[in-house]
C-alpha cells in the first residue's frame, strides 16, 4: 500500500478490520478504470449486495478524484475518513464547492474522522443484510433478474402442485 503510516496502518487497518468483522470481502489498492480518473481505491469492500469504497485522506486535495473513483467502481457508498474533524470539515466543503452532493440516488458519501465513521459504520452495518437491500440494485444484470424470475415461477408451480 503506497500511504505512510497514518494513512495506511490507522485510518485504511480500521475501517478494514472492522468491516471484516460483519462478514465483508475485502481488497485494499482496489484498481478502478475509469478513463482520466483511473486509480485505486484505498479500500473496497462489498458486504452482502452493498459495495463500499473506503478513501482515507490527510487533505481535501483528491477528494473530487474520490468520488469519481468510488463512481467508477459502482459504489453504493463511499466513506471518506480522515484523522481529524478540521480534515473531514474542509473535505466536506471542497465536495460542497464542487457540487457534489452527499447523498443522491447512485452514491451516498460520508466525510467523517475515524471514531465517527467506526461508529457509524458499526450502527449501520448490520443493516446492510440480503433482507434489508433491494434485490433489483443497480448492480443486478438483466440474467440476474431472469434466474429470479425463473425461480419464483418455479415455487409458485410447486405450491401449485
Amino acid at each position: 500500500m503506497r500511504g505512510a503510516f497514518l494513512h495506511t496502518d490507522v485510518l485504511v487497518a480500521r475501517v478494514e478490520e472492522l468491516l471484516r468483522g460483519f462478514g465483508a470481502r475485502v481488497c485494499r489498492e482496489y484498481a478502478v478504470s475509469g478513463g482520466r480518473r483511473s486509480g485505486f481505491i484505498d479500500l473496497f469492500a462489498v458486504l452482502h449486495t452493498h459495495r463500499i469504497a473506503c478513501e482515507a485522506e490527510l487533505s481535501a486535495d483528491r477528494v473530487v478524484n474520490d468520488v469519481a473513483k468510488a463512481t467508477a467502481a459502482r459504489a453504493d457508498l463511499l466513506l471518506i475518513v480522515t484523522p481529524e474533524r478540521r480534515i473531514a470539515r474542509a473535505v466536506a466543503k471542497r465536495l460542497d464547492k464542487a457540487g457534489i452532493a452527499t447523498a443522491d440516488e447512485c452514491l451516498e458519501v460520508w466525510v467523517l474522522p475515524l471514531g465517527v465513521a467506526l461508529k457509524r459504520l458499526r450502527n449501520r452495518c448490520h443493516l446492510m443484510t440480503p433482507v434489508n437491500v433491494p434485490t433489483t440494485s443497480r448492480h443486478q444484470t438483466s440474467g440476474d433478474l431472469g434466474a429470479q424470475r425463473e425461480s419464483t415461477e418455479q415455487r409458485g408451480a410447486d405450491h401449485a402442485s
